[in-house]
């Protein structure tokens, strides 16, 4: 029974069919910007996916790579920790040299001039911090002296500026 019913004919595909003429000026102007937008954009479209289908396989490769290295870069910190460890605190103890150094130079090189007490009270701070961080965390007897005299020297010129800074 199902063989006795006719079928439709397919409809043929639809083509791409050619832009209407226009009538007037305003109108042709739409009618080309709009294919030209629509050319534009395929074109965009196929470069986009192309591009992505040649690099997609690249990228792939550099992201499993980019997350092997802080993993390998923290087993091999791991592995020298102690070294690690050590050079920090030289680090940190050379930055609280420095901090000493520029800060003691602005408090006894410009005694008559005030706006630079509240910047100095910070960097006097920030060395004395730095300087206990070593003397707590370093393991060297003579890298823990060093650092109690350079927090010394800190605490020392933070109370000349607090000093000076008074009326």
């Amino acid at each position: 029974m199902a063989e006795n019913v006719p079928r439709r004919p397919r409809r043929a595909r639809p083509t791409r069919r050619a832009p209407r003429a226009p009538t007037d000026s305003a109108s042709r102007a739409n009618a080309t910007g709009a294919t030209d937008a629509r050319e534009l954009l395929s074109r965009l479209s196929r470069t986009l996916d192309a591009t992505w289908r040649t690099l997609a396989p690249h990228a792939a490769r550099a992201l499993a790579f980019a997350a092997r290295v802080p993993i390998s870069a923290f087993g091999l910190l791991m592995r020298h920790r102690l070294v690690a460890f050590r050079v920090s605190h030289r680090v940190m103890w050379w930055a609280a040299l420095v901090v000493l150094f520029v800060a003691g130079r602005a408090l006894l090189g410009g005694l008559e001039t005030a706006p630079w007490v509240d910047r100095v009270h910070v960097q006097f701070t920030v060395g004395l911090i730095l300087c206990a961080m070593v003397l707590v965390l370093a393991a060297e007897r003579r890298l823990r002296v060093a650092a109690f005299v350079l927090g010394t020297g800190h605490g020392a010129f933070a109370l000349l500026a607090w000093l000076v800074s008074q009326p």
